[in-house]
């Protein structure tokens, strides 16, 4: 349990971090969020949140695979499986970000974000078993159909 505590809090102040660096990056770029009668802000707001949460996220992947005392089962993260995941979370990181700066389509990024969904089925095409955080025992036992080989 202390271990993924540990985890949480490093990602997390990581990602604290980050939002700063970003939001000055935004700021001076002219990537803000203006007010109008829709909004409830009274101020310009950077845009751009979700980079740091991008980062701390696919950090937190990385240091869950490659340390084998986070209960995950073994090869979870494949280097294979962490290209797909890693190509769906750009996907959709890259998709807010040019949101940010010029309105995308609501289809296209729907569009956009079935693909990113694909990646992660093609990542992880069976999931055998969810384990809670706090142990090895198994919370849930889930089939579904296997890639054929």
């Amino acid at each position: 349990m202390l271990k993924y505590l540990l985890l949480f809090i490093f990602v997390s102040i990581l990602s604290l971090l980050l939002t700063p660096l970003v939001r000055g990056v935004s700021r001076r770029l002219g990537v803000l969020d203006i007010p109008d009668e829709r909004k409830i802000h009274k101020n310009l707001i950077p845009r751009w949140g979700g980079i740091p949460i991008f980062v701390a996220f696919n950090l937190a992947l990385l240091i869950s695979a490659c340390f084998d005392f986070f209960h995950l089962p073994i090869g979870f993260l494949k280097e294979i499986s962490y290209n797909w995941l890693f190509a769906g979370s750009l996907l959709v990181m890259g998709l807010g970000a040019i949101d940010d700066i010029q309105k995308v389509p609501v289809s296209l990024k729907f569009l956009f974000q079935m693909v990113a969904g694909l990646f992660v089925v093609i990542a992880f095409p069976r999931i055998e078993a969810i384990f809670t955080p706090f142990g090895t025992n198994t919370w849930c036992r889930v089939y579904t159909i296997d890639r054929p080989q």
